[in-house]
C-alpha cells in the first residue's frame, strides 16, 4: 500500500518491534500482523523488513521469532491430529458416525503445517532423502577427466 511516508521515533520503533516479535512467537505470520495494522501502532511490512536488514540484532530476533513459530506451528499439528470432537457425530438414533468433512479438514490443516514446516526449515522437517542400498550407503566415485592434469611435453 503506497501512502504517506512512516516516521518512527526510536521508543515508538522499539514498541513496535516488541509487538510484532511477540506476535510472531506466538504464530502470527509477518503478513497477518502487519497487513491491516493501524499504522500508528505498527509500520508497513516494507518499512519492518528495512528494519531487519539494518539492524543485525533485530535480524537474529526476528530469525529466533520465526524458529519459535515453527516449533509452535509443529505442536499444532499434534493437536489437530490428536483432535478427535469434531470427527465424530451422533445419528437421530443415537449410532456414532464419522463426519467426513471434519477429518478431511483436519487432514488439509496438517498437510499446510507440514508442507509450511518443510520450506521454513527443510533441514529440520523437510522429506529426508536416504541413497541406500540394502541398507548399505551407496559409494559414488568421482572421475576426474584431466582437469588439473598438464600434458606433457615432448623432449
Amino acid at each position: 500500500m503506497a501512502g504517506r511516508p512512516e516516521t518512527w521515533v526510536e521508543d515508538k520503533k522499539q514498541t513496535a518491534i516488541d509487538t510484532i516479535i511477540q506476535r510472531i512467537c506466538e504464530g502470527d505470520s509477518l503478513r497477518s500482523i502487519l497487513m491491516y495494522a493501524d499504522r500508528e501502532v505498527l509500520p508497513s511490512m516494507g518499512v519492518f523488513l528495512k528494519w531487519v536488514g539494518e539492524d543485525q540484532e533485530l535480524e537474529k530476533q526476528y530469525a529466533r521469532a520465526m524458529s519459535v513459530r515453527a516449533e509452535s506451528m509443529f505442536d499444532e499439528i499434534i493437536e489437530i491430529s490428536d483432535e478427535s470432537n469434531a470427527d465424530v457425530d451422533f445419528t437421530e438414533e443415537g449410532k456414532m458416525r464419522i463426519v467426513g468433512e471434519a477429518v478431511q479438514r483436519s487432514r488439509l490443516r496438517v498437510d499446510t503445517r507440514k508442507w509450511a514446516l518443510s520450506k521454513m526449515n527443510p533441514k529440520k522437517y523437510g522429506d529426508k532423502v536416504d541413497i541406500t542400498s540394502d541398507g548399505e550407503k551407496v559409494v559414488t566415485n568421482i572421475i576426474s577427466l584431466g582437469a588439473g592434469v598438464k600434458p606433457q611435453e615432448d623432449e
